[in-house]
């Protein structure tokens, strides 16, 4: 989902949209990147992390992350389409994990192993484990792992990873199907905390 302007990546930074410009090119590499009534382009969460850290010499810190996290967060308030990683997301992924430093690319198996053991523990239909290896592979797409992976704030991998699985499933997952996706979403978004499905707010290194 596109959702950080180059304003909000700008004032970041206190630099001008011009200086953005050269950090970050007009698409992402999914192709998708949106201009908005304004005329201003939207990046996705992915995108500004990978631009970032390829082409700016200092790459991006902690409370900037953080930032541009918040800003993310504000935009998809609600929306269930941030949990659908989108198209070609393997090579997406791949293409991200390139541009992660080795403590990050670290952080990420944890939270490959993280989202493996939620959904052994909390996920019904086993055959979601027929594409566990895709799964696992386009995880950090998510902005909410992807925040998870830049700054070790915590994620409820126990609310997150059966839903983002269900989801971003390649097949039909038998006993739901795509037609009744939404529905599954919805049942379980009743039993998130007050702050929401996407919160990665509470506790620490997990």
């Amino acid at each position: 989902m596109h959702t950080i302007s180059r304003s909000n990546i700008a004032q970041v930074w206190d630099v001008s949209v011009c200086s953005v410009r050269r950090w970050i090119a007009d698409k992402d590499s999914d192709g998708r990147t949106i201009k908005h009534q304004s005329n201003h382009y939207l990046y996705s969460l992915e995108g500004v992390v990978r631009g970032l850290r390829k082409n700016r010499k200092r790459g991006l810190g902690l409370h900037e992350v953080r930032a541009l996290a918040e800003t993310d967060r504000k935009y998809r308030a609600g929306e269930d389409v941030a949990l659908f990683v989108g198209e070609e997301a393997r090579q997406r992924a791949k293409e991200l994990a390139l541009v992660l430093t080795p403590a990050k690319q670290e952080r990420f198996k944890v939270a490959q192993a993280q989202f493996t053991g939620a959904l052994v523990t909390h996920l019904l239909d086993r055959s979601v484990f027929e594409h566990i290896d895709y799964l696992r592979d386009v995880l950090i797409l998510s902005p909410d792992v992807l925040y998870f992976v830049m700054t070790a704030d915590g994620l409820n991998w126990d609310h997150f990873a059966p839903v983002f699985a269900v989801v971003n499933t390649p097949a039909p997952v038998r006993g739901t199907g795509r037609k009744n996706e939404g529905a599954f979403v919805e049942r379980y978004k009743k039993d998130q905390p007050s702050d929401g499905m996407t919160s990665v707010r509470k506790g620490g290194m997990v």
